[in-house]
């Protein structure tokens, strides 16, 4: 499935085709630039449509401004009770751009250390803290 998300927050598209340590590691700024789509270290290995993305930045148009990240993967949120409090768990798994295809077709490793069909899988957790009141 290809999946597109919205931040919970400002309804903003959110890219799921980068992992939170990335995200992190670069700051919230750097991901409003095109600046991310010439790097390496950004994750862009799980972006699927990232061939139309060249042809903007050469034209001098931000990617960010006209299109939303697509990744193949899938998506699930669950809310886990425990006790009064309540905890958002999520899982995020992406299949890479690189080496896909059906398992009789795509096998294996390459020279260049990619294996066939990866899928990275990442857990967010959200925790909700209440306070109470002791009388």
């Amino acid at each position: 499935m290809f999946y597109i998300a919205r931040s919970i927050v400002d309804g903003t598209p959110y890219d799921l085709s980068v992992n939170i340590q990335n995200r992190s590691r670069l700051g919230d700024d750097f991901w409003n630039t095109a600046d991310v789509y010439s790097r390496s270290d950004t994750g862009m290995n799980f972006l699927w449509h990232k061939g139309l993305i060249g042809p903007l930045i050469r034209a001098g148009i931000n990617p960010n401004d006209c299109l939303v990240s697509i990744i193949c993967g899938g998506f699930e949120v669950s809310t886990v009770y425990c006790g009064v409090g309540q905890v958002r768990v999520g899982v995020v798994s992406r299949v890479k751009t690189q080496r896909p295809g059906t398992r009789f077709h795509v096998r294996g490793i390459n020279d260049n250390g990619d294996v066939a069909n990866f899928v990275e899988t990442e857990q967010i957790f959200h925790l909700s803290v209440q306070h109470h009141l002791m009388p």
